[in-house]
Formats: structure tokens, C-alpha cells, sequence
């Protein structure tokens, strides 16, 4: 979708919310992010190109490598159960447009998104081994320091279902993790780990995603972390989706996740 269409989508969805009686200090909100949509769209990405890297017990990792600028920071991009890296092609691009690089990963624990297959676990495969969805903590790792090394700065984790549990536990404590995006995470880990018990006292800003399905289910599980260090988001105008696909053209309320993503972006600054 070219930038005109999606200012027009965005417009759209504000007159809908206006019509849904929202206050205007809500709407006037909306519009700043917006705006600040529009003048961050000039933003291209100048090259896609993969990556690969070693995790620390030497597993071969692969990822795409989405760059616009030097200075821009980093948003790590962690595909769902049976997925590749290829579940953020169109999303990446948008992200770039907001002023970030991305660097979207093959997790071991997984198969293939669409066309684009797991290389990460197709090497695995190669070599007679398998993964269970823990052990891509050991990637995800390896992930920060790569792009740590890369940039010298601070990240965002973007996780969905069980990886955005799995982006939760890395970045809660790992130095280089500035924030996270959780996207429909769950307590995928018991007894092993306890989310609800991990976040009771998370440090880092979170954003977490959800449809309406999921919302009563994510309130308890975040209910003993603070208040001003989360947000917890459903959509208004319909169901919303499970995962990264609440963020995908086929989802009728997708504009307003990224919406509410941009307040999230302006809240880091």
C-alpha cells in the first residue's frame, strides 16, 4: 500500500472513532501520530539483504537484514510457532517508514512462512536435530549481540505468541533490550517458567498486542506488572487477530494496532 493510501486508511479510521463518541483529546492524540507517520514515511529501505550468525552452541542462524539508516535503531523481529522470518516481509517495511532497521530471524523451533523457509531449522534438520520452542531463547541471544555489535545501541524485542513470551524472558534483564513488543504472548513455559510471576516486577516498557478473544486472558497475565511500564491493546472497530497477523493487510483492524504502536514509539523518546 502505497503512503496516500494508508494516511487515507488512517483518516478513516479516526472518523470512525469520532463517530464512536472517543474524546477529543484521544482524537488529537491519534492525529499527532499521524502526522508524525507522514513525516517519517519519506524513510526507504535502502537494502534487504540475509544474514547469517552463530549462536553460542554453534548452531548457524539466518535472518534478514532490513537497513535504512545508520543511526536508526533496531527492532528484532521473532516469528511465531512453525513460522520463519518470512512472516515480516511487509511488516518490516513499515517499521523502516517509522525510523527503525529490522532484523527478522530464523528461530530454530520453526518450519516456513508462505514461500520463505526456515533456514535456521533447516540446517538443524540437515544434521538430525530438532528444536523444541525454548531452546530459540538461545537464538534470540545470539540476535541482540549480533545486532548490538551492528548498531551500539539499544533495541526493541517484537515477539509473537510464543515468541513474544520468549522475546519477555530475554529482554527482561539482557542490558541491550530497550523495550518490548509482545504480540498475543501466553504461558507457553509452566511450570518451568511462570510469565505472570516474571513480569511482577519487568523493568523495561512493554507493548502488548491482542484480539479481543485474548484480552481478558492477557489482563490477568500482566495483572502484577506496573501499570506505567505497560500497555495492553485490543482493537475498538472489531475482533482483531492473534500474533503478527494483526498487523497485516488481510486484518480489517490493523490500522488501529499501528496506531497505537505509534503512541508506543512516541512514548520511548
Amino acid at each position: 500500500m502505497n503512503q496516500s493510501k494508508i494516511i487515507l486508511s488512517f483518516l478513516q479510521n479516526l472518523l470512525r472513532f469520532k463517530r464512536s463518541s472517543l474524546n477529543l483529546r484521544i482524537l488529537s492524540v491519534y492525529s499527532l501520530a499521524i502526522l508524525s507517520f507522514i513525516l517519517l514515511s519519506s524513510l526507504k529501505i535502502i537494502r534487504k539483504n540475509q544474514v547469517q550468525f552463530k549462536a553460542e552452541d554453534g548452531v548457524l542462524i539466518t535472518a534478514d537484514h532490513y537497513f535504512s539508516k545508520k543511526n536508526s535503531p533496531y527492532i528484532l523481529l521473532l516469528h511465531q510457532e512453525r513460522s520463519s522470518r518470512g512472516e515480516f516481509d511487509s511488516i518490516a517495511e513499515r517499521f523502516i517508514r517509522l525510523g527503525y532497521n529490522c532484523l527478522a530471524i530464523d528461530l530454530r523451533s520453526g518450519e516456513k512462512y508462505g514461500f520463505v523457509e526456515n533456514e535456521t531449522a533447516k540446517s538443524l534438520l540437515i544434521g538430525g536435530k530438532s528444536a523444541d520452542i525454548m531452546e530459540s531463547l538461545t537464538d534470540i541471544k545470539a540476535a541482540v549481540e549480533y545486532t548490538w555489535n551492528l548498531s551500539g545501541q539499544k533495541m526493541i524485542l517484537l515477539g509473537s505468541a510464543s515468541s513474544a513470551s520468549l522475546a519477555l524472558i530475554e529482554g527482561k534483564d539482557n542490558e541491550h533490550v530497550r523495550a518490548i513488543i509482545a504480540l498475543s504472548p501466553g504461558e507457553y513455559f509452566r511450570p518451568a517458567i511462570e510469565m505472570k510471576k516474571l513480569l511482577s516486577a519487568y523493568p523495561k516498557k512493554v507493548f502488548v498486542g491482542c484480539s479481543a478473544q485474548e484480552y481478558n486472558y492477557v489482563q490477568d497475565m500482566f495483572s502484577e506488572m506496573e501499570g506505567k511500564n505497560k500497555i495492553i491493546f485490543k482493537p475498538n472497530i472489531g475482533p482483531g487477530s492473534r500474533g503478527t497477523s494483526a498487523l497485516l493487510r488481510e486484518n480489517p483492524t490493523r490500522d488501529e494496532y499501528w496506531l497505537s504502536l505509534l503512541i508506543y514509539f512516541k512514548s520511548l523518546k
